[in-house]
């Protein structure tokens, strides 16, 4: 019988884990289903400490959201202002802002911290059109 300890390594990861399948599908209320809960407790806390997931950042969060059916692209598109910026914010080339992270939030409750946390952008932003007074005095 698998005797409940800390896991610590590798090798108590695996033996947990193969513990866990044997009990997968106990009758909720029985010692085996105790011991299904406490042995996914340590397993868990043993493979954050190991190898620790990062929270998605924004993009990530609208994609999966997006997949999940949670909101659609349009949905995207009339917070952002239009489809060319939400394509431009779902592929990095530009950012949120501080009223489009509220409004997300607020409308389909995507997590403040995700949509908020700092995410690397693909590329500069397109440059700006200069202006007809900029091109003349480019010519002159």
């Amino acid at each position: 019988m698998f005797v409940l300890r800390p896991v610590r390594t590798e090798d108590d990861d695996a033996a947990a884990l193969a513990e866990m399948e044997r009990l997968w599908g106990a009758e909720a209320g029985t010692e085996d289903c105790e011991r299904l809960e406490i042995l996914a407790t340590l397993t868990g806390a043993y493979e954050d400490a190991v190898a620790p997931i990062d929270p998605p950042d924004a993009i990530e969060t609208l994609e999966f959201s997006i997949d999940q059916g949670r909101m659609t692209h349009a949905d995207l598109a009339r917070i952002t202002g239009s489809a060319a910026r939400a394509d431009d914010v779902l592929t990095r080339r530009r950012r949120l802002t501080l009223a489009m992270i509220w409004d997300l939030h607020s409308q389909f409750g995507l997590s403040l911290a995700s949509l908020a946390r700092p995410y690397k952008l693909a590329s500069a932003p397109r440059p700006l059109r200069p202006s007809n007074a900029a091109l003349r005095s480019r010519s002159a």
